[in-house]
């Protein structure tokens, strides 16, 4: 196939986007260089509201931790896929938590899917609906 960013013929690795390795890689550290910035933008905008972790019920401060919902990699939907907002980034689908609850998550993916706090990363939402992510 052809890379639909610098139009080689070379394997695709990211098949959303039609992208070789090489321009993927490129678009990832993108990404990486803005996680951190939106991470401390909603982490103080839950702090600003007075959102507690989901568990615990501790306060989130500047430290907690950013459960991804639907994981990092990928696009949630279609809008997603079309701005190239990638879940690394893509707020709808955070959820801040203590340090404490997010390993309770991670331990617990079949109680956490029933509760809201992630999603099956087997059924990306492909069609935008009214309940589509969450800022808290």
């Amino acid at each position: 196939m052809i890379c639909s960013r610098c139009k080689e013929h070379k394997p695709i690795e990211n098949k959303d986007l039609e992208l070789c390795a090489t321009c993927n890689k490129k678009r990832r550290d993108v990404d990486d260089k803005l996680y951190p910035g939106v991470r401390k933008d909603f982490l103080a905008m839950c702090i600003k509201f007075g959102i507690v972790s989901p568990i615990d019920k501790t306060e989130i401060t500047m430290d907690s931790d950013i459960h991804h919902k639907m994981g990092r990699t990928g696009y949630a939907d279609k809008w997603a896929r079309d701005n190239d907002i990638s879940l690394l980034i893509d707020a709808r689908f955070f959820l801040a938590v203590s340090r404490t609850d997010h390993q309770w998550i991670e331990l617990n993916p079949v109680k956490a899917k029933e509760l809201g706090y992630s999603y099956s990363r087997l059924a990306k939402h492909e069609t935008e609906t009214e309940e589509q992510g969450t800022l808290f």
